[in-house]
């Protein structure tokens, strides 16, 4: 079979159509297996593979088995494999929902010669793998798998860059297995009603229940497209915030809304907006960086920061400060696209431990979507500054021509009125006084 293994740029027009597609094929109730197969073959040229694989978490959820497999060659890890998490590598991935690389699959098996998984995907010859996380809901239900023939193929640039299609694949996941446990529940259903009649309300219930959540699953998706839509509708960064504020404000019922922008070793700024009984106040300060900041442990890690209790945490001045001001409980989100952080997205609210209350998956996964918002509008105002300059250069020029060629009306060709002429285009380049001397009745 041909290799799907390719070191090529990263196309992020490419990617944001495989993404639009998935949300599209989604919506259109597509299974899952033809969701998978959509993404293996679309993804080439995006990012290098020869193998990708789904592996979940099966109830009480101590074993992870493999639920899909694309390979363009034999495969030696089958669909069906089970083994325990506890204890296994995977474990501190699902629990801390960061990604994994491993760019030399020889070398780590040497070092760890019990794991079975890697050696079989050794066999199958492969040299590099990158794994995720799939969290739901902001819980884990499995990991997905890209594997290469090439050794040190995988970059924390494709981390990034997959982190948002994994999340994607996490929820179209979640409505599957809604959908089979809401089938499985009414099929119970049935059965009571048959058998015996006092089953009816505890099971109805539970039906309830299900339809819900999977309610909730849908939402989401709509969320992530009106998002989407908004942080798109301008090229204006302080307008993108005003709507992404607003949307976060309807969705949360926070009380703040920040935006902080990495500027220069000297300043950065940062856009807010405040919600006071649903009347809002906006504000754009230029801020010192601080080393010791949330902002700057944010941007190092591009990880979330959470503080449930503004008044029992104080990890950073910029709590601190949040607490004088009133608030009780935070989230500081990065903005992350391809291999750069541009910012932080605070979210704050008068009350403690809001943030439990908050879809932090669903946040991240907005975040992504601003943070491209943030890079397109940067870039479009670099473009606008740099066209201005353009122009007032052109029109400098082109007055630097017309003076060189003109004196007005200074008349004379004697050799004083030539030396006149040169004294005024030294002087004319300069800020400079300058006296004029002469007698009465000479021009001066």
């Amino acid at each position: 079979m041909t290799s799907r293994t390719v070191s090529v740029p990263l196309e992020h027009g490419n990617y944001e159509r495989l993404v639009e597609q998935m949300l599209e094929q989604l919506n259109m109730g597509q299974s899952f297996n033809d969701l998978f197969d959509s993404v293996y073959n679309q993804l080439q040229g995006i990012v290098p593979y020869n193998r990708i694989a789904v592996a979940l978490l099966e109830e009480p959820g101590d074993l992870l088995r493999l639920a899909s497999c694309r390979s363009d060659g034999d495969v030696a890890l089958k669909v069906g494999y089970t083994a325990r998490l506890a204890g296994s590598t995977l474990a501190p991935l699902l629990a801390t929902g960061q990604s994994r690389i491993i760019n030399d699959l020889d070398d780590y098996h040497s070092r760890k010669p019990q794991s079975v998984s890697t050696e079989l995907i050794r066999r199958e010859g492969m040299k590099s793998s990158l794994t995720l996380p799939l969290l739901a809901n902001g819980k884990p239900i499995g990991v997905i798998f890209f594997s290469s023939r090439e050794a040190g193929i995988y970059t924390e640039q494709h981390a990034v860059l997959l982190r948002r299609l994994a999340g994607h694949i996490a929820i179209s996941l979640e409505k599957a297995q809604l959908i089979s446990e809401l089938q499985r529940k009414n099929e119970e259903l049935a059965a009571a009603n048959r058998s015996k009649d006092r089953f009816l309300e505890t099971l109805q219930q539970e039906v309830d229940k299900q339809t819900q959540q999977l309610r909730h699953s849908e939402s989401r998706y709509r969320l992530l497209v009106e998002f989407g839509d908004v942080f798109n509708s301008s090229l204006n960064i302080r307008t993108i915030f005003e709507h992404a504020a607003d949307q976060i404000h309807r969705l949360l019922k926070c009380d703040r809304v920040s935006l902080l922008l990495a500027g220069t070793e000297f300043s950065r700024t940062e856009l807010a907006v405040a919600i006071v009984s649903d009347r809002r106040r906006m504000t754009e300060t230029a801020v010192q960086p601080h080393s010791e900041s949330a902002f700057q442990w944010v941007m190092q890690h591009r990880v979330p920061h959470v503080v449930r209790s503004l008044k029992s945490s104080h990890s950073f001045p910029d709590d601190q400060k949040l607490w004088e001001s009133g608030y009780a409980s935070k989230v500081f989100l990065p903005l992350s696209t391809r291999d750069q952080c541009l910012g932080v997205l605070g979210i704050a609210s008068r009350q403690s431990e809001a943030p439990d209350q908050w879809d932090l998956e669903l946040l991240n996964e907005a975040c992504g979507q601003l943070a491209i918002a943030v890079d397109n509008a940067t870039a479009y105002g670099e473009i606008d500054r740099l066209k201005g300059e353009l122009q007032q250069q052109n029109i400098y020029l082109r007055d630097e021509i017309r003076t060189d060629k003109d004196f007005g009306n200074i008349i004379g060709d004697s050799r004083a009125m030539q030396q006149l002429r040169v004294a005024i285009e030294q002087v004319a380049q300069t800020d400079s006084t300058v006296l004029i001397l002469g007698e009465t009745g000479t021009g001066k």
